[in-house]
């Protein structure tokens, strides 16, 4: 899903994940910068445009917000790989990061990863769920951004699960008033 002003992001986000995905779906939320340009130099990437931009800075259990979790249950029907990492367009996820993430054997059927939310001001290490095995029983479900990946429907924190030891990247604090 992607944020009006990333293309300054979106480049480093995808270049970072490239080399180990076998596919990758790009649902653009509304953007009226270069974004949708950027994304066509990718021959992996197969990307839509929707009329669902996000709110940005606060959750505001809006109708939109619910929209934009139903967009992450139509990627997750859409692709047909085994497992999926979900990633956003101004998030970077290290060599090292991605390297473990080739050499896990799948047991649990959602991981937790840890990230470094930077700028203005924050840097905290947080945790988030976001890999996770393309089976029925896990769903995104609930408002976006409130813990939203599911098994059985059921809800639960991200530090209930297999939490990976390297971390990603969240850039998006690094935005600008105007979006980049």
């Amino acid at each position: 899903l992607t944020l009006n002003g990333v293309e300054s992001f979106i480049e480093k986000a995808i270049e970072s994940v490239y080399d180990y995905a076998d596919e990758i779906v790009v649902f653009d939320t509304g953007s009226t910068d270069r974004t949708m340009e950027i994304l066509a130099k990718y021959e992996k990437v197969k990307a839509r445009q929707f009329k669902v931009q996000h709110l940005g800075k606060v959750w505001t259990d809006s109708k939109l917000e619910e929209e934009l979790t139903k967009l992450l249950d139509q990627m997750k029907s859409e692709t047909k790989a085994e497992w999926i990492l979900k990633i956003d367009d101004d998030e970077y996820f290290p060599k090292e990061f991605m390297e473990e993430i080739s050499q896990l054997q799948g047991e649990h059927p959602i991981y937790s990863l840890p990230f470094y939310q930077c700028g203005k001001g924050r840097n905290e290490k947080m945790v988030i769920k976001r890999l996770f095995k393309n089976i029925p029983e896990v769903s995104w479900n609930g408002i976006y951004g409130k813990e939203t990946l599911a098994y059985n429907n059921v809800r639960f924190s991200s530090k209930k699960c297999p939490i990976l030891n390297h971390c990603f990247i969240h850039l998006g604090e690094l935005r600008g008033e105007d979006g980049r």
